[in-house]
């Protein structure tokens, strides 16, 4: 997958520039001369109408500028629109708004001064205009309006699953655009919807709770007792049954019969929405459960489901016939199975917020599982927070199961001079494999630069904790077994007997993959309940990003 910059490069190859490509296909009745002519003239128009190149994001311009070059390529250069003065835009603006955009979000106008324009011979402004305009209201739905690399810097680093290549995306965006621009216009949203709306279920789902502006007013007029258990008397009872149920926590019926008590319907109800926030769902409504349930303003909920609706916007339509999503604020880990039905879930320890530790965000494809992994500590790692031990101790490696070894595994003697090497980079501590080993009995590989990856650990504490942000990086498990016995369904002789003796056996066993499966690490703080997808739970914003994204 293309990083950023070759994206650019890309999109002047594939025609943003355009000379010889439009010479290769264009019309065969014009002359060379006047097939460059009008190409260029129309280029040269249309980059005019957007405007000056720092009135857009790069990223959003080239492809606004890609769509319509290639739709009037592929009309032979004459206009697009009957007349597009008169053209009703209301319909296409309503779709907009569905999917939580405004016209205020729209940069393209339908208006500009006409005189500072070189135009084309043959295209009105108001003609280029209007393909431009619906340009934008295409990719603002489809890739929204900031950039992945803005949040997301390493989405697209990597084997980036669940689509093909930028060379692809933009060669199928192009013929879409210029194939559903020639549709009547009263199909036009449904064009728009079914070629250019996000289809994965992340989307879909929160989608559907755009209109409800999220979480109702009422819950932050209620009073909440300090801990409200069963049976105890709760005024707000009604209240919040129906919001459970508007939200899809509660499936019953509300009742009019419901009292002033908390009842065991609700607890159900509670329960449901704690497991969907990736809280410990027991039932309790205390401060934690209570700061959920009532969030902050309508509007700031408003926001942030706005900015999750565009982080699904980069989830592909596709995203695997099985693959594992682990979300950082809910801090669990999916396992997908065929039309995304959820086959495995677990917490998961994840990187701590301090910006050295954070679990970066992207896709890949996992490929070894590995039984009784070494640890070959990183070197930050291993000079600030083992070898000062080490040096006070110089039985710690042995107790610990430590080996100082090169780059090629060779071991070395336990000696200062061997630990200066390893504090100066020239040698490594690696953990051997065992049950004191910090990967635990099995790790999870999918290559990437970040070097993470998911992994069983010793300590199994912190999975009983809501705040599990504690790990450097990687992604601990809290079910390895489990998660190996997904991972390797159907592969060969590993059944669940052959898989529980290599984790607990002593030799380290590497099992690559007949088919590799996608990794999706996503940052969502509204996530749609996998098994529940008319609820959705609201999660903490451990590494402050909704914060940035309101900016």
């Amino acid at each position: 997958m293309a990083s950023l910059p070759r994206l650019f490069i890309l999109l002047a190859v594939c025609g943003l520039h355009w000379p010889i490509t439009l010479l290769a296909q264009g019309d065969h009745a014009d002359s060379r001369e006047d097939h460059w002519r009008k190409s260029g003239a129309v280029a040269e128009d249309l980059a005019q109408l957007l405007g000056k190149p720092n009135d857009y994001p790069e990223e959003r311009r080239s492809y606004l500028l890609l769509l319509s070059e290639t739709a009037y390529k592929k009309n032979r250069y004459q206009p697009l629109w009957h007349e597009p003065a008169s053209f009703d835009w209301q319909p296409i603006y309503s779709w907009l708004s569905s999917h939580g955009f405004s016209t205020q979000s729209l940069v393209t106008s339908l208006t500009v001064d006409q005189e500072a324009l070189r135009l084309s011979e043959e295209i009105a402004p108001a003609d280029l205009l209007s393909t431009l305009h619906l340009a934008e209201i295409a990719m603002l739905v489809k890739r929204g309006p900031i950039s992945m690399h803005q949040h997301w810097q390493h989405w697209e680093y990597g084997d980036s699953p669940g689509e093909g290549n930028t060379r692809e995306q933009i060669s199928s965006l192009r013929a879409t655009f210029a194939e559903m621009i020639r549709q009547p216009s009263a199909s036009m949203t449904e064009e728009l919807e079914a070629r250019f709306a996000p289809q994965n279920w992340v989307y879909r789902s929160l989608l559907r709770h755009l209109p409800e502006r999220a979480r109702s007013n009422a819950l932050r007029e209620i009073e909440f007792p300090p801990v409200l258990r069963v049976g105890d008397s709760f005024a707000g009872a009604k209240s919040l049954a129906e919001y459970l149920v508007s939200q899809g926590h509660l499936s019953e019926p509300v009742s009019d019969a419901i009292g002033g008590r908390y009842e065991s319907t609700l607890e159900e109800g509670i329960k449901a929405f704690q497991k969907a926030s990736g809280t410990k769902p027991d039932g309790i409504i205390g401060p934690q459960t209570v700061a959920l349930l009532r969030g902050e303003t309508a509007e700031v909920d408003s926001k942030k489901l706005k900015i999750n609706l565009h982080r699904a916007r980069w989830l592909p339509n596709d995203l695997g016939r099985r693959y594992l999503l682990a979300n950082i604020p809910s801090g669990e880990i999916y396992a997908m199975g065929e039309h995304d039905t959820l086959e495995r879930r677990m917490r998961i320890v994840f990187g701590a917020p301090s910006e050295d530790r954070q679990t970066p965000f992207f896709r890949d494809e996992m490929r070894t599982v590995i039984f009784c992994p070494y640890w070959m500590l990183p070197n930050t790692i291993a000079v600030n927070e083992y070898l000062p031990s080490i040096r006070r101790d110089m039985g710690y490696l042995g107790r610990n199961g430590y080996k100082i070894v090169d780059y090629l595994g060779r071991i070395y003697d336990n000696t200062k001079e061997h630990l200066d090497m390893v504090e100066n980079a020239e040698l490594y501590l690696r953990q051997e494999g065992g049950s004191t080993n910090a990967l635990g009995r099995v790790k999870f590989l999918f290559p990437n630069p970040h070097y993470i990856y998911f992994h069983d650990t010793p300590e199994k504490q912190f999975f009983d904790r809501d705040w599990r942000a504690y790990s450097h990086g990687c992604v601990r498990l809290q079910k390895p077994a489990e998660m190996a016995n997904w991972v390797l369904n159907g592969q060969g002789k590993w059944n669940s007997k052959e898989i529980n003796k290599a984790i607990w056996g002593n030799k380290k066993t590497e099992v690559s993959l007949y088919r590799t499966i996608p990794v999706y690490i996503t940052y969502f703080t509204l996530l749609p309940e996998p098994t529940r997808r008319t609820s959705i739970g609201w999660h903490t914003d451990y590494y402050e990003l909704d914060m940035e994204a309101n900016r």
